[in-house]
């Protein structure tokens, strides 16, 4: 180990002195079953014939990390007998399996769901993603078939597709009542993506989309306000950029991402457009052998109209775990997630998380103001605990059961359930 030490400190000192450049005479892929070659090595910045440069070697492993399909990378620097500047760089892979398997019982008090599909994010082993899934929400189908192909051929281009039906049951929150609707969202995008680095990126494009709103009650339904049906015929036009500065070592997460999502939506028939905008920031860190904090930061804004169909949705899937099943609405939103995830044991394949989260959140109004998103009244906070059951074979391999109770109404109170990190 102290021979492997000296010898890694050896080449640094050289490659930055520059008195003696290392130059990579060979390089090795090792471990590969399910990924491409040609893939890697046109995703990696290190060719064969390169000075040796430790950061570059670095920024390319966690590029490697990043890749659904890959739990883990170590790398080897080998020197080739009788070339004393020419080394053999050798990088193993410890690959995941990427056949994913969707089913999910669960939710949350008011809404629970049934989920099953089935999804691989390694199609043709370039990282790419197909997914299909029906999820039964609200005792309402729905449905989704999506590909993405973020890097054509590790190339800087890419794009993603999708056909979807949401529907779910909605509280809209008129002044002299809250109504019940049936919500349905019908629609088909796609998108176009573009590579700045190998960890930035910028998309843009469009979704056509129908929405049906039926009233439902409670109680005779010409006395509640609102229509009693609304068939809105939508086209969405959207930008984000997303800057992902993430390493994965399994399960664990260090490093950064921040996220912008802009959006404009038109309504046939209709003049004048709903625009929204979205910034997202998340943060990791390893504290210890065993420890995670993980944190996100979300900011939202949009038209403040004073309207029952506004963006924003206070809800337990979401946002704020404990609160309930889409208890409020607003223009603008304010949410601070905090977790500590803690393992518990790994055995083999499987791993298992102790979790202590704290969720805050507040809303606009719609018609309010944007300084209301400082008002203490305005303000929710839900804290509590969970378990994480973990394959570690399996990318998104993670149940998650978390219980939270806010702080200053402990009446509010409930499970969430879910497959994933919470973020």
């Amino acid at each position: 180990m102290s021979t492997l030490c000296f010898f890694y400190c050896f080449l640094l000192g050289m490659t930055v002195s520059g008195q003696d450049i290392m130059v990579i005479e060979e390089m090795e892929f090792r471990g590969i079953e399910k990924l491409n070659l040609e893939f890697l090595y046109k995703l990696i910045d290190t060719e064969v014939g390169d000075t040796l440069n430790l950061a570059t070697l670095d920024a390319d492993e966690t590029q490697l990390r990043r890749l659904t399909a890959v739990a883990t990378t170590k790398r080897e620097i080998i020197p080739i007998n009788q070339h004393p500047n020419k080394v053999k760089l050798v990088i193993e892979i410890t690959e995941r399996r990427t056949w994913f398997p969707i089913f999910g019982i669960g939710g949350i008090q008011g809404n629970f769901f049934f989920l099953a599909g089935l999804s691989q994010y390694n199609l043709a082993g370039k990282n790419q993603t197909l997914s299909g899934q029906f999820l039964l929400n609200d005792g309402l189908p729905n449905g989704q078939i999506f590909y993405q192909n973020q890097r054509i051929n590790g190339g800087k281009w890419g794009f993603s597709a999708e056909i979807k039906r949401s529907a779910s049951q909605e509280p809209l929150f008129f002044e002299e009542a809250t109504v019940e609707y049936q919500y349905t969202n019908l629609g088909v995008g796609l998108n176009g993506i573009y590579s700045f680095r190998p960890n930035r990126f910028l998309s843009g494009g469009f979704q056509l989309f129908q929405e049906n709103y039926l009233k439902l009650g409670p109680g005779p339904i010409s006395e509640l306000p609102g229509p009693d049906e609304f068939q809105p015929l939508k086209w969405l036009t959207n930008v984000r950029y997303k800057q992902d500065e993430i390493r994965y070592d399994y399960f664990y997460q260090t490093g950064y991402k921040l996220s912008a999502s802009l959006q404009w939506v038109i309504t046939f028939g209709q003049s004048g457009y709903f625009t929204s905008l979205i910034l997202e920031g998340n943060k990791y860190w390893r504290p210890s052998k065993k420890g995670n904090i993980a944190t996100r930061v979300r900011f939202g804004i949009s038209n403040n109209d004073t309207s029952p169909f506004v963006a924003f949705v206070l809800d337990s899937q979401f946002n704020l775990r404990g609160v309930g099943n889409r208890v409020d609405r607003g223009t603008a939103q304010v949410v601070i997630n905090l977790e500590y995830r803690h393992t518990a044991f790994e055995f083999g394949s499987w791993s298992s998380q102790l979790v202590l989260f704290s969720d805050i959140g507040s809303w606009r109004d719609p018609g309010g103001r944007l300084k209301d998103l400082t008002n203490p009244t305005q303000f929710r906070h839900f804290a509590g605990g969970g378990i994480r059951i973990i394959n570690k074979e399996f990318f998104l391999a993670t149940l998650r059961i978390d219980y939270g109770v806010d702080l200053y109404d402990s009446s509010q109170r409930g499970f969430v359930l879910g497959m994933g990190q919470y973020f």
